[in-house]
Order: C-alpha cells, then structure tokens, then sequence
C-alpha cells in the first residue's frame, strides 16, 4: 500500500472508540506500529488461500499493514509463488484469530456474543472483502459471514449462514444501498442460544434461528480476496493496490 492512500484513508477516520470495558471479550483498534501476533495471525490454518473458491490471491503477512490506528489488508498485482511451487497473480492481506495449523489452538475464540466492526471496502471488480466466523474446532462448517461486499457493486453486501451440511444452500441475505466504498461503515452480528441477527449501520437486516445455529466457540477472520468463481477476475477498470481498512474489532458477551 502507499504512503498516500493510507494518508487519504485515514484523515476521515472517525474517532477512536473508548478503551476495552471491563465487560468486553475482545476489542482490537490497531494501536501501535505493527499486527499483534498474540491476537491475530496473518494466513487460515490450511494456508493462505482458499482453493475451492478459485481465488487469484496468495495472503502474505507483508500486506498486513497498521497505520495510524488503522489495519490495512492490501491487495496488490504482483505474482507470488507459494511454499509449493504454485503461482499466483496477486498477493493481499488476510487476519485471523483462528488457529495456526490444524488441531492447533485457536488464538482468540468465543461462544455467543456481538461482534462489531467498523470497515472501509475497496471499490473494483475482482475485490472481495469480508469479515466472517469458523469453528475454533472443526473444519469449515458452520460458517457466519458477517459481511461480504464484492467491489464490482459496492453498494451492496451480504449477510450469511451456512450449516454444517454441504449440500444445503446458505442461508444469505443482500442488503441494498449507500455506497459503501464511500467512507467508514458499521457491521455487527449479535449471536445468542439458537438465534444469529445482523446490522448494517446500526439498522437490523437479516436474522437466523433454528437448532443450526452454532453453540460452539468461533473465531473471527477479516480478508481481501481477489478473483474467485464468485467475484470473477479483476479488469483494466480494477486499480491497485487496494485496501480493506479496518478501524477497530470489538467482541462482548451475549447480554443476559
């Protein structure tokens, strides 16, 4: 990422939110001049892609930036070749508060609680942003989008479920309207005992119950793919490099 896209970025950042509460499992502002190793690692525990998605990107710890109070996960268009020899067209920036390995522990997870945060999503076709949940102790499923926005249309996000069975459909909502490439913007998901409810700037958009809603403990990921069989390939128009920033993580308890 440039010096000068951060500055732009982060000059309309709100202001900082107020220290963690003594109630609050988690909460991340990004102080500092670097990621905190201890709560975040930079790749998932399979590696640093997600194959099945045909995503164009390999994640490499370099493109995790933090500047002024500000995360930064920063795509850009140049080849990277993995431990295994494979190429990639792209390099970006992913986080996770999952394990390192398979079996390993996940370094922050939770059972029931909200998670907010505050995102500013690039805007191009091929970009990818999200904020989602895995199972601190199973594979891939269930899986809790918390939100996903494809640059292609960045008014536009989505909001999703997907159970523990494959062969189900996800559970998945759109939600329509302010450009949100344009400026800070808030997500939250409130999990509680069979009932998951989202929002979208503070306005309630989509909720799940049932028995498939996870009672097991989660972690939390931010990412920035590029490409996949969903958002398709970047094009002439896709201009990098370019970031998802993030402002702040908070994770508190369920209320009672």
């Amino acid at each position: 990422m440039t010096a000068g896209l951060a500055a732009r970025i982060s000059d309309d950042r709100p202001a900082e939110p107020a220290a963690q509460s003594a109630g609050e499992l988690l909460r991340e502002s990004f102080e500092g001049e670097s990621l905190d190793a201890s709560s975040w690692g930079t790749c998932y525990w399979w590696g640093c892609t997600i194959p099945s998605n045909k995503e164009l990107q390999w994640y490499e710890p370099s493109q995790v930036t933090v500047s002024g109070g500000v995360l930064y996960l920063t795509a850009e268009a140049v080849p990277v070749e993995n431990p295994d020899g494979e190429r990639f067209a792209y390099r970006s920036g992913m986080i996770s508060s999952g394990p390192s390995e398979r079996g390993g522990k996940p370094k922050f997870a939770f059972t029931y609680g909200t998670v907010e945060a505050r995102l500013r999503v690039p805007a191009g076709t091929g970009l990818w942003s999200a904020l989602w949940m895995l199972p601190a102790f199973r594979d891939s499923r269930p899986e809790i989008d918390i939100v996903e926005v494809l640059g292609s249309n960045t008014r536009k996000s989505y909001q999703s479920f997907h159970g523990r069975d494959r062969k189900k459909k996800p559970l998945q909502h759109t939600e329509k309207g302010a450009d949100l490439a344009d400026g800070w913007h808030d997500y939250r998901l409130e999990w509680l005992p069979g009932r998951l409810r989202w929002y979208v700037d503070g306005k309630h958009v989509f909720t799940v119950k049932g028995d498939e809603v996870p009672d097991e403990p989660m972690y939390v990921m931010a990412n920035l793919a590029v490409g996949g069989k969903w958002p398709r390939s970047p094009n002439e128009t896709t201009r990098f490099p370019a970031s998802l920033a993030i402002d702040y993580i908070t994770v508190r308890p369920a209320a009672r």
